[in-house]
């Protein structure tokens, strides 16, 4: 074996035994941090004349069922916690029953107006206040109506970035991976 062979040989050694310390000071490092995973060095003997060894790949050690189920269960949140908002904010915008300010006292209050206004029909004033009820409804369920219609599209507009932020993030991983391909570790 020539010097230059020794030589190389004790450079690729070297060489993976910083890589290795690197990745077992990151693993280390990191081992309580949520998301990480255990990284280990997949290696092999270079095939030339001169020998020594050549770090293949990092490979992330993740239990893929486990990470599955937890980004299923976040989801889970995510998308119980939006309708939560939705919910409470079109129930705010509906009253709570048996307050003042609810539709289903606007109801009562024009079941009133209705039931007065026939014992005696010709009655302008309680015809008026038939009148008044039936706006006070109406005005209510447009309410309602333009906020679920503003709901709708502050969800669309949610749903707008996060797909952009996606595509994004899926082509900077796609000139990583490109990158990858192209460098030797």
């Amino acid at each position: 074996m020539s010097l230059s062979s020794s030589l190389h040989n004790a450079l690729s050694g070297l060489n993976l035994a910083a890589k290795s310390a690197e990745l077992i000071s990151s693993n280390v490092a990191n081992a309580l941090t949520p998301g990480y995973a255990r990284r280990e060095l997949s290696i092999s003997t270079e095939l030339t004349a001169s020998g020594g060894v050549k770090i293949n790949s990092v490979h992330r050690h993740e239990n893929q069922a486990v990470l599955g189920e937890a980004r299923i269960a976040s989801a889970g949140v995510a998308t119980a916690q939006t309708k939560a908002e939705f919910f409470e904010k079109i129930g705010m915008m509906f009253g709570e029953i048996g307050s003042d300010h609810s539709l289903s006292q606007d109801m009562a209050n024009f079941s009133a107006a209705l039931t007065s206004a026939s014992g005696n029909p010709l009655d302008q004033t309680r015809l008026g206040q038939v009148v008044n009820a039936a706006q006070k409804i109406a005005t209510r369920v447009q309410s309602i109506a333009h906020t679920i219609q503003d709901e709708r599209e502050a969800a669309d507009n949610k749903i707008g970035i996060v797909v952009t932020s996606l595509n994004s993030d899926l082509q900077r991983l796609e000139k990583l991976n490109q990158q990858m391909l192209r460098s030797e570790i």
